[in-house]
Protein backbone atom coordinates (compact mmCIF):
# COMPACT_ATOMS: atom_id res chain seq x y z
CA UNK A 1 0.00 0.00 0.00
CA UNK A 2 1.22 3.97 -0.93
CA UNK A 3 0.28 6.39 1.63
CA UNK A 4 1.17 9.93 1.25
CA UNK A 5 2.18 12.40 3.71
CA UNK A 6 1.87 15.78 3.75
CA UNK A 7 2.03 18.62 6.86
CA UNK A 8 -0.58 20.89 6.82
CA UNK A 9 0.36 23.92 8.88
CA UNK A 10 -2.86 25.19 9.59
CA UNK A 11 -6.27 24.20 9.44
CA UNK A 12 -6.87 25.97 6.08
CA UNK A 13 -4.24 24.54 4.49
CA UNK A 14 -5.44 20.87 4.72
CA UNK A 15 -7.31 21.21 1.47
CA UNK A 16 -3.90 21.86 -0.56
CA UNK A 17 -2.38 19.50 1.54
CA UNK A 18 -4.69 17.07 0.68
CA UNK A 19 -4.62 17.95 -3.01
CA UNK A 20 -1.04 17.47 -3.07
CA UNK A 21 -0.88 13.96 -1.40
CA UNK A 22 -3.17 12.59 -3.64
CA UNK A 23 -1.08 14.15 -6.33
CA UNK A 24 2.37 12.21 -4.58
CA UNK A 25 0.63 9.55 -4.50
CA UNK A 26 -0.61 9.33 -8.29
CA UNK A 27 3.11 9.65 -9.59
CA UNK A 28 4.76 7.36 -7.13
CA UNK A 29 2.03 5.00 -8.91
CA UNK A 30 3.35 6.16 -12.34
CA UNK A 31 6.56 5.87 -11.30
CA UNK A 32 6.64 2.82 -9.81
CA UNK A 33 7.66 3.22 -6.76
CA UNK A 34 7.17 0.49 -4.16
CA UNK A 35 4.34 0.36 -1.39
CA UNK A 36 5.24 2.62 1.19
CA UNK A 37 4.82 6.40 2.93
CA UNK A 38 5.55 8.56 0.59
CA UNK A 39 6.41 12.64 0.61
CA UNK A 40 7.23 15.34 -1.66
CA UNK A 41 10.93 14.71 -1.61
CA UNK A 42 10.47 11.53 -3.13
CA UNK A 43 8.57 12.16 -6.29
CA UNK A 44 9.86 16.18 -6.29
CA UNK A 45 11.21 16.12 -9.41
CA UNK A 46 8.39 13.88 -11.15
CA UNK A 47 5.80 16.17 -9.26
CA UNK A 48 7.54 19.53 -10.90
CA UNK A 49 7.63 17.67 -14.47
CA UNK A 50 3.95 16.71 -14.17
CA UNK A 51 2.62 20.10 -13.66
CA UNK A 52 0.02 21.58 -16.26
CA UNK A 53 1.65 24.27 -18.16
CA UNK A 54 1.77 26.45 -21.35
CA UNK A 55 3.87 22.96 -22.71
CA UNK A 56 1.88 20.37 -21.25
CA UNK A 57 -0.12 19.52 -24.53
CA UNK A 58 2.60 19.25 -26.52
CA UNK A 59 5.32 17.62 -24.19
CA UNK A 60 2.64 14.40 -23.51
CA UNK A 61 1.68 14.66 -27.22
CA UNK A 62 5.06 12.95 -28.00
CA UNK A 63 3.92 10.08 -26.98
CA UNK A 64 1.19 10.61 -29.76
CA UNK A 65 2.57 7.82 -32.23
CA UNK A 66 3.12 5.25 -29.60
CA UNK A 67 -0.64 5.56 -28.01
CA UNK A 68 -1.54 2.38 -29.74
CA UNK A 69 1.49 0.35 -29.04
CA UNK A 70 1.08 0.09 -25.24
CA UNK A 71 4.13 -2.60 -25.56
CA UNK A 72 6.73 0.32 -26.29
CA UNK A 73 4.79 2.35 -23.63
CA UNK A 74 5.35 -0.35 -21.32
CA UNK A 75 8.93 -0.65 -22.32
CA UNK A 76 9.93 3.12 -22.26
CA UNK A 77 8.39 3.15 -18.62
CA UNK A 78 9.96 -0.11 -17.10
CA UNK A 79 12.93 1.50 -18.58
CA UNK A 80 13.06 4.33 -17.04
CA UNK A 81 11.92 3.20 -14.25
CA UNK A 82 15.38 1.06 -13.90
CA UNK A 83 17.51 3.90 -14.44
CA UNK A 84 17.58 2.99 -18.04
CA UNK A 85 18.69 -1.03 -16.88
CA UNK A 86 18.25 -2.57 -20.50
CA UNK A 87 18.75 -5.96 -18.51
CA UNK A 88 16.61 -5.81 -15.61
CA UNK A 89 14.21 -4.00 -18.00
CA UNK A 90 14.25 -7.19 -20.09
CA UNK A 91 14.19 -9.36 -17.24
CA UNK A 92 11.14 -7.09 -15.84
CA UNK A 93 9.12 -7.88 -18.81
CA UNK A 94 10.14 -11.27 -19.47
CA UNK A 95 11.99 -10.51 -23.03
CA UNK A 96 15.54 -10.69 -24.56
CA UNK A 97 17.97 -7.90 -24.13
CA UNK A 98 18.05 -7.32 -27.80
CA UNK A 99 14.20 -6.95 -27.95
CA UNK A 100 14.18 -4.51 -25.20
CA UNK A 101 16.47 -2.29 -27.83
CA UNK A 102 14.27 -3.27 -30.65
CA UNK A 103 11.43 -1.41 -28.78
CA UNK A 104 13.31 1.63 -27.42
CA UNK A 105 14.76 1.78 -31.31
CA UNK A 106 10.96 1.57 -32.60
CA UNK A 107 9.93 4.32 -30.48
CA UNK A 108 12.74 7.11 -30.87
CA UNK A 109 12.18 6.28 -34.73
CA UNK A 110 8.40 7.03 -33.89
CA UNK A 111 8.62 10.12 -31.34
CA UNK A 112 12.02 11.29 -32.05
CA UNK A 113 12.72 10.91 -28.36
CA UNK A 114 16.26 9.79 -27.89
CA UNK A 115 17.02 8.34 -24.79
CA UNK A 116 20.80 8.47 -24.99
CA UNK A 117 20.78 11.94 -24.29
CA UNK A 118 19.83 14.01 -21.33
CA UNK A 119 17.65 16.18 -22.74
CA UNK A 120 15.60 13.12 -24.15
CA UNK A 121 15.19 10.94 -21.91
CA UNK A 122 14.02 14.49 -19.17
CA UNK A 123 11.85 15.06 -22.50
CA UNK A 124 10.35 10.81 -22.44
CA UNK A 125 10.29 11.30 -18.52
CA UNK A 126 7.64 14.50 -18.76
CA UNK A 127 5.96 12.96 -21.29
CA UNK A 128 5.27 9.68 -19.09
CA UNK A 129 4.19 11.33 -16.34
CA UNK A 130 1.77 14.11 -18.21
CA UNK A 131 0.43 11.33 -20.16
CA UNK A 132 -0.14 8.98 -17.26
CA UNK A 133 -1.31 11.44 -14.49
CA UNK A 134 -3.65 12.69 -17.15
CA UNK A 135 -2.53 16.72 -17.18
CA UNK A 136 -2.01 16.49 -20.83
CA UNK A 137 -4.74 17.69 -21.28
CA UNK A 138 -5.07 19.76 -18.11
CA UNK A 139 -5.50 23.89 -17.84
CA UNK A 140 -2.56 25.79 -17.57
CA UNK A 141 -2.02 25.56 -13.73
CA UNK A 142 0.99 26.18 -10.82
CA UNK A 143 2.96 23.74 -9.10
Amino acid sequence: MRIAAVAAATPEAVPEASRTATEILRIARVCGLPPAVHGLDDVLLEFHLSRPGPSSRRIAALLDPVAARPELLRTLRTHLAQQQDRRLTAALLGLHPNTVDNRLARLAELTGLDLASPRGTALAIAALLLHDTGHEHGAHGSG
